[in-house]
């Protein structure tokens, strides 16, 4: 199994990127993990609560649950993977079953922020895009799938995502093996990517 690691900011292009590439293989051949399935149990805490809590802070991420979970697919274990529930900020009691395909993509904002993970990749791309489109992109995709407020998400845009963005996320940019441009790739770039893992 080989590992593709894709980091960027919000909404900046990761999960479409990722969707291309398992779009080019055959059947079960690629999967994509993605890092927010990782995201702490905050069970203990109530809705009020979980409210405030930054998930663009890479503190609200368990990556020794997702190292140990990569760890296991590369010596051809099967895992469980915890599945969150946006709406309700918290992990679901539901697990995805995922066996170790011929390529993984892990995909996350800080994809490229834990050396332990960057160490198990086989490449990584990290895509910029501009921050107006990321904004646009998340209110879009935040009302549509996950039940968001246009206020709320604009709050969380200006007081967590953005500054967290600048803070954690774009550093770690020099990590990647490639940068690819969110406003503009397509299937070329997926193709690229294919080509050279598979």
């Amino acid at each position: 199994m080989k590992i593709l690691g894709i980091a960027g900011g919000s909404a900046s292009g990761k999960t479409t990127l990722a969707n291309l590439i398992e779009g080019l293989a055959k059947k079960d051949e690629i999967q994509i993990l993605s890092i927010d399935s990782y995201y702490k149990d905050t069970s203990n805490l109530t809705f009020k609560q979980r409210e405030l809590i930054n998930f663009d802070n890479p503190d609200s991420l368990e990556f020794s649950l997702l190292h140990k979970h990569l760890a296991e697919l590369l010596k051809g274990k099967t895992i469980k993977v915890p599945i969150y529930d946006f709406a309700k900020h918290n992990r679901s009691s539901k697990v995805k079953i995922l066996t170790p395909p011929s390529l993984l993509i892990v995909d996350g904002i800080f994809a490229l922020l834990n050396p332990d993970l960057r160490d198990l990749y086989d490449k990584s791309i990290f895509i910029e895009a501009d921050t107006k489109l990321m904004y646009q992109r998340k209110l879009d995709r935040d009302i549509r799938e996950r039940g968001r407020t246009k206020e709320f998400v604009k709050f969380q845009w200006e007081t967590t995502v953005l500054p967290m963005y600048e803070k954690f996320c774009l550093p770690t940019k020099k990590f990647a093996d490639e940068v690819i441009d969110g406003g503009k790739f397509g299937v070329g770039e997926a193709r690229k990517v294919v080509d050279a893992l598979i």
